[in-house]
């Protein structure tokens, strides 16, 4: 990659470490391409950059064979992107949103994603795979989980996670206190795990998760109280979401999952879910990342015939009229049971006597004219012009056919006229 771009338009591409780190400053965005990426360490955003997939494009994926990929402070965001590792993927105190995060297994303990002080991770989706691995881990601080799905897979693995200490050693006088809206939390020993006592007396740490609206199971909850506690402040259940195929990380929703519209709106509500479609598509944000979209129903097809009625002629016996603009001689009414479009043929009578007995033939005549009609009664004039020609004296069939808008044809109906000299 060059090393001494500007990173602008035009120019040959640079690193995503030299573009977030070196050339951008707070205001700008940093739009990552769709591909895979391969930092050779973590990339820092330090100060108030947007740093961010391009929409409607594949998601770009950020990729390390170990360590962390993503520190996030400073007032940055991250969004859009997705962040793959063996051990500790992401570190913010910022903004993170739309990310998928997988840590795969490494070391035992190992955190996908680290939350400090006044940090905001929303229509995410979290998976940690190592041993005795923490899915989200809260230290120090007031974070925010708000619309995220959080997995460990490990036997003795926590989902969400709380701990005061730095490198083991206790930070006395310590608050965390992990705000989950919206979440949904699985893990293989604790979906929500508040497990340390971290000093005493006085110097005793404060940890306490704050689950609202949120999917987890009560069952496997890690508390001390009081120093250590999890809260259930309404609108939580238990029942087990029903995702596409978590093996294939499909966290996708199923219809009749307990997490459809079991949301709640909250000031850190994203805009979209983790794959960019709106957020709220029912009564209710829905739980975890994703939010179902209802599919379309379509209206049942129109199979129903219009039906034509009462088609008169009036008078039944006229002059067929010289000129196309002279006035009209007759009218003819009909009634339709819907909308349709009514087409009107003729039919010359031909009446002759054949060995003794009286037979009637219909020759065809060329031309019709149509209608717009509509449901009730409907009349228009008729001039006895066919195509533009006028009718010879005689006796005919005026035939109406009509076809509604979804193309059902009703009955055709028909009347007798005579065209007089």
């Amino acid at each position: 990659m060059n090393t001494v771009s500007t990173c602008t338009a035009g120019e040959p591409p640079c690193s995503l470490k030299r573009a977030v780190e070196t050339v951008a400053v707070a205001g700008d965005e940093v739009v990552l391409a769709p591909g895979v990426y391969n930092p050779p360490s973590n990339v820092a955003i330090n100060n108030a950059i947007y740093v961010h997939g391009e929409p409607g494009e594949p998601t770009p994926r950020v990729v390390r064979p170990s360590g962390q990929v993503f520190g996030v402070t400073g007032g940055g965001t991250l969004a859009d992107v997705q962040l793959e590792s063996a051990g500790p993927v992401l570190v913010t105190t910022s903004v993170v949103e739309r990310v998928r995060v997988l840590s795969a297994a490494g070391a035992s303990m190992t955190s996908a994603v680290i939350m400090r002080d006044g940090g905001v991770l929303r229509d995410s989706f979290v998976r940690a795979e190592s041993p005795n691995g923490r899915a989200v881990f809260a230290n120090f601080g007031f974070p925010e989980l708000v619309n995220v799905t959080a997995i460990a897979t490990d036997p003795g693995s926590s989902a969400l996670y709380t701990d005061p200490t730095v490198g083991g050693i206790c930070v006395p006088n310590s608050q965390i206190e992990l705000h989950a809206t919206n979440v949904i939390a699985r893990g293989g020993k604790y979906d929500v795990d508040v497990p340390h006592i971290c000093g005493s007396g006085g110097s005793a740490s404060i940890e306490a998760a704050i689950m609202s609206h949120s999917n987890f199971r009560h069952a496997k909850l890690n508390e001390t109280r009081p120093t250590t506690r999890v809260e259930d402040v309404g609108g939580n259940q238990d029942s087990e979401p029903l995702f596409a195929s978590p093996p294939a990380l499909d966290i996708h929703q199923l219809a009749g999952s307990p997490t459809i519209d079991a949301g709640v709106a909250t000031p850190k509500l994203g805009t979209a879910d983790i794959d960019g479609q709106p957020r709220t598509q029912g009564s209710t944000p829905d739980i975890g990342a994703d939010e179902l979209v209802p599919p379309i129903v379509k209206p049942p097809a129109d199979m129903r015939r219009p039906v034509a009625s009462l088609l008169r002629i009036t008078p039944g016996r006229f002059r067929a009229s010289a000129a196309a603009r002279r006035r009209a001689r007759a009218r003819i009414s009909y009634a339709l049971d819907e909308n349709a479009t009514v087409t009107f043929t003729v039919k010359r009578i031909i009446q002759r006597v054949v060995r003794g007995r009286k037979r009637t033939g219909y020759r065809p005549v060329r031309g019709s004219f149509k209608d717009a009609g509509e449901a009730g009664g409907n009349s228009l004039r008729f001039r006895g012009r066919i195509g533009g020609r006028r009718l010879k004296p005689g006796l005919y069939r005026l035939i109406a056919l009509p076809v509604d808008a979804a193309g059902n044809t009703g009955n055709a109906v028909y009347i007798k006229f005579r065209i007089v000299r």
